[in-house]
């Protein structure tokens, strides 16, 4: 059992996961092999302030099989230290010089082996069960194609 806290509480959360992460991530957990896996691309730069809870939110999902893949643009400012902290629970992560969100994206998504794709900003979040709301949504409606699940977007200044 696997307990994650963000070491930066100004924001008042703690989000906590206590399953064992290392076979939801490798997706050899019994339940893991049931359900689709979900692949997210986090693409960064510089993002020290943020990553982390990002991560987090990934990672504290109530979904048994998914794949975090961090491309991060050469960060100079502490974000690399935020990724090595998880980078057991994280499928693959780089940090390198590249061109831009878009080439990190799809550096990112050319690593991904999900059946559900999705990506997150460094500086973004999910809100506790997305991933299982949008696994429902797209099986309930029987979706077999290339399809898009969009949420609506919580939106909070931090000063």
């Amino acid at each position: 059992m696997s307990i994650c806290r963000p070491q930066d509480t100004t924001f008042g959360i703690l989000p906590t996961f206590l399953t064992a992460l290392q076979s939801r991530i490798n997706g050899s957990s019994p339940e893991s092999q049931a359900v689709p896996k979900i692949s997210i691309v986090m693409p960064s730069y510089n993002q020290v302030r943020f990553i982390e809870r990002s991560i987090l939110s990934v990672l504290n999902q109530d979904y048994l099989n998914i794949e975090l893949i961090i491309i991060d643009g050469g960060s100079s400012d502490g974000t690399v230290d935020i990724i090595t902290k998880y980078q057991k629970h994280i499928a693959y992560w780089v940090s390198e010089p590249d061109d831009g969100q878009s080439h990190a994206l799809n550096k990112g998504f050319a690593r991904a082996s999900g059946q559900i794709y999705g990506w997150l900003n460094s500086d973004d979040l999910y809100l506790p069960g997305a991933f299982r709301m949008a696994v429902h949504l797209l099986q309930e409606y029987q979706v077999k194609t290339s399809s898009l699940v969009i949420g609506y977007p919580l939106m909070r200044q931090i000063r």
